[in-house]
């Protein structure tokens, strides 16, 4: 029994060092704070159990690991996630912060302070919930937070999107620098979403006006595109659909189905592919086909339709097995979709030699763009920030013009 004791401590001694290394070092907020994004200033743990407490973290805080990447992207995930950070005020008032969560779509997240041995916890919130279920309205989550003078307060922001992408950029702003500098990224999204509004008044005028199949598709493409970015910028949970807790969550791979087979059905009308190419245009059909299949399996998990007991997307059975792989399927036909349609268009140019033919590419090559962003922002491999947020913004009204 007596030879047991050295080995004890030496793993004792392992774990005090283990710990000491990884601990956090805190982020000054003092006078002159104003803004700071979170990355390699945060630990993380997962919870691939999905059954963590704030009081068993507590205790199991050494598990925690640095986040070592320049952006906090888990990618595909069916696990909790804890995120860890430490705030200390050097000065005699007291600081006023709001820490920003700039992924409107995480589906559960609730921050808890913690100071000495006491542990507050805040509101329980997420896009699983109404909207008004947050600290502050506002199309990303913002958690107000107070800094007592000469002091050092740890937090722990528990988020749940299991079965899906995890992404939680994080940003914390001094609480005034926010209020008269938060408005001007909204600016830009405003001009950039009414940009997207005129051309689907000028697509569905010009469907009026020619009555045309084509142009009915292209009409449907330009309005399901206007309801994605609504949906991925997070102000249509605010402004529309602020009490539907399951469309919140269906709205952009509802959408997505839908502007990438319009866009396909005008993609065979405008080259004519049932006459010209045939397998091209039973390959668009297959693709068409795929993104109807999945739309269907998605719509079939409605709580509403009632055709299982355990919907996979509905906020109250949520399950994660069978969403990671609708969600990887759906990726992976988007992915091939970006990349086909723009080919097809340089390859009746470099046949034909039509002009309209390398419009159609070039044109095409914006939705390439702005939807490879998101599926690679996705995936974990891009950082998950105002630039990709807002790609397929920028991206779609280079398309439109």
């Amino acid at each position: 029994m007596a030879r047991r004791y050295p080995t004890c401590l030496l793993f004792v001694c392992f774990i005090l060092l283990v710990s000491a290394l990884s601990a956090q070092k805190p982020i000054q907020v003092g006078k002159e704070f104003k803004e700071e994004v979170l990355s390699r200033q945060v630990d993380l743990l997962e919870d691939a159990s999905k059954s963590l407490t704030i009081q068993t973290v507590l205790v199991q805080h050494f598990l925690f690991k640095p986040n070592a990447q320049p952006f906090i992207n888990l990618g595909f995930t069916n696990s909790y996630y804890w995120v860890r950070f430490k705030l200390t005020n050097p000065d005699s008032a007291r600081k006023e912060l709001i820490l920003e969560v700039e992924n409107p779509h995480i589906n559960k997240l609730q921050l808890f302070t913690v100071s000495g041995k006491q542990v507050s916890a805040g509101m329980l919130t997420g896009d699983h919930f109404p909207f008004a279920q947050r600290p502050v309205r506002h199309p990303h989550f913002l958690f107000p937070i107070s800094v007592p003078p000469g002091q050092t307060l740890t937090f722990y922001l528990w988020t749940d999107k299991h079965g899906e992408q995890l992404q939680i950029p994080l940003r914390l702003w001094e609480k005034d620098y926010f209020s008269s500098n938060g408005y001007i990224l909204f600016l830009f999204i405003g001009l950039l979403l009414g940009i997207t509004s005129l051309y689907c008044l000028i697509s569905f005028f010009i469907y009026i006006f020619f009555r045309q199949k084509i142009t009915f598709y292209y009409w449907i493409y330009t309005t399901a595109v206007w309801l994605f970015l609504v949906a991925h910028t997070g102000l249509g949970f605010q402004l529309f659909w602020s009490e539907s807790t399951w469309w919140a969550s269906a709205a952009r791979p509802t959408t997505a189905f839908l502007m990438n087979s319009f866009i396909l059905l005008f993609t065979n009308k405008f080259f004519d592919l049932a006459r010209t190419q045939r397998f091209i245009y039973l390959f668009n059909r297959f693709l068409i086909t795929v993104f109807i299949l999945l739309f269907l399996w998605l719509w079939s998990q409605n709580p509403v339709l009632g055709f299982f007991k355990q919907n996979w997307y509905n906020p109250v059975y949520y399950e994660g097995n069978e969403l990671l792989l609708f969600m990887k399927l759906t990726n992976l036909a988007g992915f091939i979709f970006l990349i086909t349609t723009p080919l097809i268009g340089l390859y009746y140019y470099f046949r034909y030699r039509k002009l309209e033919s390398l419009w159609f590419s070039v044109g095409d090559s914006m939705l390439l763009f702005g939807g490879m962003t998101v599926i690679f922002v996705f995936a974990g491999y891009l950082p998950d920030n105002y630039l990709t947020q807002n790609m397929p913004l920028m991206t779609n009204a280079l398309e439109s013009v």
